[in-house]
């Protein structure tokens, strides 16, 4: 992160927290709290995800924008996501969903394209290494109308892909596979992308029961 902090994390009690930002909104936040540390203090915390969001709505404007998804993975799965520049609310039940950090043509394609993937995924054996595959995808969308009017074309076509090269300071720098099955037992991949080292692997195991 940027400020500091994390991007996703699970605790061994079963909470779960990720975080994306919300871009290309006018919104000045004048010396801004890290959002990177929304997770660890929600994993921290006693209280539960619905009591964690209502207190962030207090101080929602405090914080340049993000989509934040807290819930639990074990010993039940329980997720939902809070929007601050919306003040908006999202609760998920079970299935197959996409989040993505824009609500225009710049995620559309990723979001449906993910879904695509992960439903003919699932019907074999779960396999992180072919989820990452999926996730590495820089094909762009096709059919681009509605993005950020500062944005050119060619601009637009390289940040609506599944994954976006490097430009500058905007780009994917990391992506992660998780899968947990019905006995508790949690496999976690996560590939960084570096201007240094190229690629860098984490693989993590943990059982919650």
């Amino acid at each position: 992160m940027k400020q500091g902090g994390t991007w996703l994390a699970f605790s061994k009690a079963g909470k779960f927290a990720a975080l994306t930002n919300y871009p290309f909104v006018d919104r000045q936040v004048a010396d801004p709290i890290s959002r990177g540390f929304l997770i660890m203090d929600y994993l921290d915390s006693e209280i539960s995800a619905s009591d964690y969001v209502s207190n962030l709505r207090y101080h929602r404007e405090q914080f340049e924008g993000y989509h934040l998804l807290v819930g639990r993975i074990h010993p039940k799965i329980e997720l939902k996501m809070y929007n601050n520049v919306d003040d908006s609310l999202t609760n998920y039940a079970a299935g197959i969903h996409s989040i993505s950090n824009t609500y225009d043509d710049l995620s559309a394609y990723r979001k449906s394209q993910s879904v695509k993937d992960l439903t003919h995924l699932m019907q074999g054996e779960i396999d992180l290494n072919k989820m990452l595959k999926n996730f590495q995808n820089t094909e762009s969308n096709p059919h681009l109308t509605d993005f950020p009017s500062f944005l050119t074309l060619d601009q637009a076509k390289k940040a609506s892909g599944i994954f976006i090269k490097g430009q500058g300071d905007f780009g994917t720098v990391s992506t992660t596979a998780i899968a947990l099955d019905k006995s508790g037992q949690l496999s976690m991949k996560e590939v960084r992308y570096t201007r240094e080292l190229g690629q860098e692997e984490i693989e993590i195991k943990f059982n919650f029961t």
